[in-house]
């Protein structure tokens, strides 16, 4: 099983387009262990979009499509539903989102109300197969 997934950075208004076979992973990565590349620039992340494939290619396709203008288009829509959701009305203010501290870490979690881990902060996750 692969996740196409889409971040969204609101204290610098940017989104981010992957897959991965391991979501939990990833998201790790792109919030606290990176030490190179795009996602490091614009921490935190919130994860705003899922979708689940069978096979590494049709999530790669998927990627591939969202990097187009069409696509461009469509998670423009995922960023405003999820900003509607949240009402996270500033890119500075941040309403509806909590940064909580793990027992474990000391590193700040990013969350979504009750729904992380759960449901990764997202409300809207496709299955595809």
């Amino acid at each position: 099983m692969y996740v196409l997934y889409i971040l969204y950075s609101v204290s610098s208004v940017k989104t981010y387009v992957g897959f991965t076979a391991d979501i939990i992973r990833r998201m790790n990565e792109h919030n606290f262990t990176e030490s190179k590349g795009f996602t490091l620039r614009y921490r935190p992340w919130v994860l705003i979009h899922t979708e689940n494939y069978e096979t590494k290619s049709e999530a790669m396709k998927r990627e591939t499509f969202l990097k187009t203008g069409r696509g461009r288009e469509e998670v423009k829509i995922f960023v405003s539903n999820f900003l509607n959701r949240n009402r996270a009305v500033s890119a500075r203010g941040g309403k509806g989102l909590k940064i909580l501290m793990s027992p474990v870490q000391s590193r700040p979690k990013l969350i979504l109300g009750r729904r992380y881990p759960e449901h990764l902060g997202t409300t809207h996750t496709q299955q595809h197969q």
